[in-house]
């Protein structure tokens, strides 16, 4: 997942240095574009900048936080007397997490707060929602490759690429897969890319066009084949019945679910 940073130029040197290669890491000058970016790419995080335009702008902030709740927030602001104001109004909107320029000029502070906000994010909860319906008995590479994939939705798209990011061969993947007694990793990325558009999907900002293009398909044609072959539903019926078809692509993860332990058996009735 990636963080946004609406920033003033003078800043980004400091975010990017802090950041990365742990994130991508991605800025825009003002809320339109912005807003743009979040469409686009898979942004977990915002670090908003109220000055960004010039004036502290709480209502466009406010906007962002409607359309998509999904994404964390935090603010990293220069404390005036306007400043102070807008920061109230941004308490009683959920943002708790203020990081003062000129004192929290430090990469460990900035860090800290990313991964404060990608732990907390609705992506991270989905995860381990995932995770926890699994049970302790999931086999560790699954839960490795799921949080890659939840992690690059766009880059892991096939056996080869998740490959990559283990600097193992793709025979090798598969041979996880199959002592893990998981479904093929086609099937598994798949599944983890439908449960994605899901949680993507109960954001209001988002069209079916805007997750499809953050999750790296060309076409959405391509999400609403996936989505009708996993979970039995159009993306638009995935977006009001997601609670109701997790356990269902939970279960499409398992190649055989009878044969296994009862945390899997539960979730694939």
């Amino acid at each position: 997942m990636d963080v946004l940073g609406l920033l003033p130029a003078l800043d980004r040197p400091l975010f990017h240095r802090s950041l990365a290669p742990r994130y991508r890491v991605r800025f825009a000058d003002s809320w339109v574009e912005g807003e743009a970016h979040i469409r686009q790419y898979p942004v977990a995080v915002l670090a908003a900048d109220l000055c960004i335009e010039g004036r502290p702008d709480v209502a466009k902030l406010r906007q962002l936080r409607v359309m998509f709740p999904s994404v964390s927030v935090f603010l990293w602001v220069s404390l005036d007397h306007d400043v102070a104001k807008g920061l109230v109004q941004c308490g009683a909107m959920g943002i708790a997490t203020v990081l003062l320029r000129g004192y929290d000029n430090d990469s460990r502070i900035i860090g800290a707060a990313v991964a404060e906000k990608m732990s907390e994010g609705v992506y991270s909860r989905t995860l381990d929602l995932v995770i926890q319906q699994l049970g302790a008995g999931a086999p560790a590479r699954l839960r490795w490759a799921l949080r890659e994939i939840f992690n690059a939705p766009s880059e892991i798209r096939t056996a080869e690429e998740l490959g990559r990011r283990a600097d193992v061969d793709t025979r090798t993947v598969f041979r996880w897969f199959r002592r893990g007694r998981l479904a093929t990793p086609h099937r598994v990325i798949t599944a983890a890319r439908v449960l994605l558009a899901g949680r993507m999907l109960q954001d209001p900002g988002f069209t079916v066009d805007d997750v499809a293009r953050r999750l790296g398909y060309s076409d959405s044609r391509y999400l609403a084949e996936h989505t009708r072959r996993l979970a039995r539903l159009t993306p638009g019926e995935l977006r009001l019945s997601f609670e109701e078809a997790l356990p269902r692509l939970v279960a499409a993860m398992v190649a055989e679910p009878d044969a296994l332990a009862p945390w899997v058996r539960s979730i694939a009735r």
